[in-house]
């Protein structure tokens, strides 16, 4: 019996009027490593309810996401108040190491900072 493989993946492109935006930070010496990437798409659903995803690289086995925390941003409250309540769940989701990359607590800072940074900017441009 031959193996089988992959030969395509059909992934539907996001609504018209969603935003999508990554961030990462990495060391300033040698390899392009990532010590922590934040990817996000935000989609407008109607005049003042949002839908965010949330994910991340380099802070756990593989990468995540943040389901439980995208299910604040479904409220109707300002940003920082959303912001306020996911990321505890966020920092539930990840869960950093200390490696030659960087340590844990800078990692978990890291999360926080680029999560926080990354949907302003999303929740601005929609």
């Amino acid at each position: 019996m031959l193996p089988k493989f992959v030969t395509s993946i059909d992934i539907p492109p996001p609504a018209k009027a969603s935003r999508g935006s990554y961030l990462k930070a990495c060391r300033a010496v040698g390899e392009d490593l990532c010590v922590v990437g934040v990817g996000g798409l935000l989609t407008p659903n109607g005049k003042t309810r949002k839908t965010v995803r949330l994910a991340y690289s380099s802070v756990a086995p593989t990468p995540v996401r943040a389901f439980e925390a995208e299910k604040v941003f479904e409220n109707n409250r300002s940003i920082d108040e959303l912001l306020d309540e996911a990321m505890p769940i966020v920092m539930k989701t990840v869960s950093p190491i200390s490696d030659v990359r960087g340590g844990k607590e800078c990692r978990a800072n890291l999360v926080e900072v680029l999560t926080r940074r990354l949907v302003h900017r999303l929740w601005e441009a929609a």
